[in-house]
């Protein structure tokens, strides 16, 4: 260890705890990457590698930390669940890379409400579980929901599942508590109001910004009554270009799906080759109901009468389910 490093070690240790502060390689060589390592030839204009990683346990020890950076002119990476593969949990400078996945408890599931509070290193898989145990629904969450956290899926501009029909994660904030760069601790909006439909929104300013503005440490979603019903369709096509028809027709009708996802020819025959289960061969158009049931019901009739019109071939219902349920494990292959 270097002497940089141990007075670094030395210092966050006073503010959090040596337990909770770790400047040995294997563990900065573990934070140096997100999900998908860069090319090699990054390292020669970057230096990715950390000087310490430290783990807070609340807004106050984040803005402590925060203050120390300032005062000893180091940068900060926020990570979650560096469930990404672009590098935004990476460090381009050293520096402190703060990992927030010890920041993980569900505050608050407020049915009458209709709000979840938590804490920005919760996984959304973690978040929507808390929900449905209370009868609610979360509408919008990554596609990486197992391994992303609340706070990183923020940073990243929260655009993924559910975002057809419920908008992307800004339009499901009540309120953020984020730790600015000058360690001050403020709120972005208010629990308890449904929408804001007046006013400055800073929700929005801090979303997408992958932390340049200010750390997440808590947040309040919007939530939603659990739906009845959730219908996954798949339609098969020969190719990629032959879904178009009936995909633009079903964005022009008053089928509202909860996710719309396809894959091509060529990702399906990918599969195949290196011996992975596929439903089908050709190109595949992965749609997702819910709701109430007679309104699921009726959507899906009138999908029915779109693909007769423009093509396609649904494919059985158990092939669709296992496609909805394969669709958090992306990178599984």
């Amino acid at each position: 260890m270097s002497r940089k490093s141990d007075d670094l070690h030395i210092k966050l240790s006073k503010l959090v705890g040596a337990d909770r502060v770790k400047t040995d390689k294997m563990e900065r060589l573990l934070h140096n990457h997100d999900l998908a390592p860069l090319p090699p030839m990054m390292e020669m204009g970057f230096k990715m590698m950390p000087d310490a990683v430290v783990r807070p346990t609340s807004a106050k020890e984040v803005a402590a930390i925060v203050k120390l950076a300032i005062e000893e002119r180091i940068p900060i990476v926020p990570r979650g669940g560096a469930s990404w593969g672009y590098g935004g949990a990476m460090p381009c400078n050293g520096g402190i890379v703060m990992d927030m996945t010890t920041m993980n408890k569900v505050v608050r599931v407020d049915v009458e409400n209709l709000e979840v509070v938590v804490e920005a290193g919760a996984t959304w898989e973690n978040v929507a579980e808390a929900a449905e145990k209370k009868g609610l629904f979360i509408g919008c969450y990554p596609s990486s929901k197992p391994a992303a956290t609340i706070g990183g899926w923020i940073a990243t501009g929260g655009i993924g599942v559910g975002t057809y029909k419920y908008g992307s994660v800004r339009n499901n904030l009540r309120n953020m508590q984020v730790v600015l760069g000058d360690g001050q601790i403020i709120d972005t909006g208010f629990d308890y109001v449904s929408d804001h439909s007046a006013g400055y929104s800073l929700n929005d300013l801090f979303v997408g910004a992958e932390g340049t503005l200010g750390l997440v440490t808590k947040v309040t979603l919007k939530a939603e009554p659990a739906p009845d019903v959730f219908k996954p369709i798949s339609i098969r096509f020969d190719h990629l270009g032959d879904m178009y028809p009936l995909l633009y027709a079903i964005t022009r009708s008053r089928v509202k799906p909860f996710h719309i996802s396809f894959v091509d020819e060529n990702h399906t025959d990918y599969l195949k080759r290196i011996g992975r289960h596929v439903a089908t061969d050709g190109a595949v158009l992965n749609l997702v109901l819910e709701g109430a049931k007679g309104q699921v019901e009726w959507e899906d009739a009138e999908i029915n009468a779109l693909i007769a019109k423009n093509g396609g071939k649904r494919l059985p219902d158990e092939a669709a389910q296992h496609e909805w349920e394969e669709n958090p494990y992306e990178f599984r292959v």
